[in-house]
């Protein structure tokens, strides 16, 4: 396994987002937006 890479994302600050990003996505839970239909049907494979 890898390492959890970190969200990145822009803040409203400027700077980036430090906290990691969720496994199989490339931003953090406040940062990677609603889900969406093929999304959903990811995550039931995963279970």
């Amino acid at each position: 396994m890898g390492l959890q890479t970190l969200c990145g994302a822009p803040t409203k600050k400027g700077g980036r987002c430090r906290r990691k990003a969720m496994i199989g996505y490339s931003r953090c839970q406040l940062h990677r937006g609603d889900w969406v239909s093929t999304q959903v049907k990811k995550a039931k494979k995963r279970r």
